[in-house]
């Protein structure tokens, strides 16, 4: 990922938002997708780029997702690394990226799911230490 960056000489990348919004809106969608740089980060995620580098960036807006700054970046980062997408508490409360409440409350500028892998992360650090954390992958 080094060799990419949020800035070509002369031509930085828009964040989705940051296209005009005309009719239609398909418009501005395609013309957010076909900037180099958002294509760059596209084919590299499809190409397999490496384990830190997920799919999800396809789905999400990656210019937006590198635009917030490298400690935001960083500290997004930090707190997903362990949290899955779904967690059982001690206490049997179910948490997810859209059911944050039995972990604590998001901050007013946090969406839930931002709240979600923020507060998931500081569930795990403090779990005592003789707790056993299970992992399971499960497929219907």
């Amino acid at each position: 990922m080094a060799d990419i960056q949020l800035r070509q000489p002369g031509r930085p990348a828009r964040v989705r938002g940051g296209c005009p919004a005309r009719p239609p809106a398909d418009r501005a969608k395609r013309e957010h997708l076909a900037q180099p740089l958002v294509q760059a980060l596209a084919q590299y995620a499809i190409g397999g780029g490496d384990r830190h580098y997920p799919n999800s960036y396809l789905t999400q807006d990656p210019v937006a997702l590198f635009a917030c700054g490298e400690r935001d970046f960083v500290e997004r980062a930090a707190a997903t690394a362990v949290p899955t997408y779904a967690l059982l508490t001690l206490d049997g409360q179910w948490a997810d990226p859209w059911n944050v409440r039995s972990l604590g409350t998001p901050r007013p500028e946090e969406s839930e799911p931002d709240a979600y892998w923020r507060l998931a992360d500081a569930y795990l650090r403090e779990l005592p230490e003789d707790a056993l954390i299970v992992q399971l992958l499960c497929h219907c």
